[in-house]
């Protein structure tokens, strides 16, 4: 079976305009990075001060919303 036609490529649709797929795929690579830096810091502070590690902290969000 073969994939379908432009599967694993980001859409022109899904690419802001005048930003080059490559620019932006990097870009969204490290924003995703930044993330995940400052969610590990938050969670290591959060850890010490009330004992609660990220899937805690989660759950509680997700039941406040």
């Amino acid at each position: 079976m073969t994939a379908p036609h432009g599967a694993g490529r980001v859409s022109p649709a899904a690419t802001p305009p005048g930003i080059a797929s490559s620019t932006f795929s990097v870009f969204s690579y490290r924003l995703a990075s930044v993330t995940e830096q400052v969610s590990l810091a938050v969670a290591a502070a959060n850890a010490t001060r009330f004992g609660l590690g990220r899937p805690e902290w989660r759950g509680l969000a997700a039941l406040g919303s």
